[in-house]
């Protein structure tokens, strides 16, 4: 989902669900995009509203709430199912003050991370949270939000949310540990996909690069037909060559095409077959790549 036109980006989605039937409509949901009926009518909805912006914010891609849009993508508007507010600008307000003070680092994530706005479709509002994606640095942690009791006010907890398919859902405490050890920023975005292409065996990492320039028909240094991809650190400029021969091959070209100018790592397997175990990476080669977890900021 575009982050420097999300308002054009909400306005297209708000076209789609018009023009979708309604089986269509109720697979529009996914991991960036989600719809609430409400937002501030209740406080189980004002939990739900946490909820959701927390696990965008912990996310790889963040992701835009839509409220005055039910959870079938049947549009509303806030007119019908909020309480009554005296103007636009205040309901988004009290939406703004509510994220501020429930969400860890509230005023800093709104100012960073979160834009609140409204549309208007055929005489409907709805109100738009589009949140980008929050990556930690030395001395942060992932983002948190403040749940409140509905039969007990005074029973507020914090709670970590994590948003993953077209779901959200509480990290309990040992997922938590494992969930901030690796959404670091310079970390590899999907770990777990790393995870499972390197099968937990042996295999070399490089630094991090920004990937400049793909061309999937080159010869590799020992004149075989590879895949070739030109990174840079800034200072210095280098290339890794992938075989064509190896699995998958089709496949990485496409990923590697969807990640020209951004920071990604490589990896190669550990040759065995030479005392020199790193000589596969030396030569250059690489079997995958991964994109980098980057924070990313509105302009302020």
């Amino acid at each position: 989902m575009r982050t420097a036109n999300y308002k054009e980006t909400a306005r297209d989605i708000l076209i789609s669900i018009k023009k979708s039937s309604a089986e269509e409509a109720k697979n529009l949901e996914n991991n960036e995009l989600e719809f609430k009926s409400s937002c501030i009518s209740s406080v189980k909805m004002k939990n739900e509203l946490v909820k959701s912006v927390v696990g965008f914010l912990n996310s790889n891609d963040g992701g835009l709430l839509m409220v005055g849009v039910s959870d079938d993508a049947n549009l509303l508007g806030i007119e019908k199912t909020e309480e009554k507010f005296s103007s636009l600008d205040d309901y988004e307000q009290l939406v703004n003050q509510h994220l501020r003070s429930n969400i860890r680092d509230g005023a800093e994530r709104l100012r960073q991370h979160i834009r609140v706005f409204s549309l208007n479709q055929e005489g409907k509002t709805v109100l738009c949270v589009r949140v980008n994606p929050f990556v930690p640095k030395n001395g942060q942690i992932v983002s948190f939000g403040t749940y409140q009791n509905p039969e007990n006010r005074g029973d507020k907890r914090e709670k970590c949310y994590l948003r993953t398919g077209n779901h959200t859902s509480e990290l309990n405490d040992v997922e938590i540990a494992s969930f901030a050890v690796n959404r670091m920023e310079g970390e590899i975005k999907n770990r777990s996909e790393f995870i499972k292409d390197t099968q937990g065996q042996n295999v070399f990492t490089s630094p991090n690069f920004v990937l400049t320039e793909v061309l999937p028909d080159s010869t590799s240094p020992h004149g075989k037909p590879a895949l070739e991809i030109k990174l840079s650190d800034g200072n210095k400029s280098l290339s890794k060559y992938r075989l064509k021969k190896f699995n998958n091959h089709e496949q990485i070209v496409k990923k590697a095409y969807s990640l020209i100018g951004k920071e990604v790592r490589t990896f190669t397997w550990e040759d065995k077959k030479s005392e020199d175990k790193k000589r596969f990476e030396k030569q250059g080669y690489f079997e995958n790549l991964y994109p980098i977890l980057k924070d990313q900021r509105f302009e302020e």
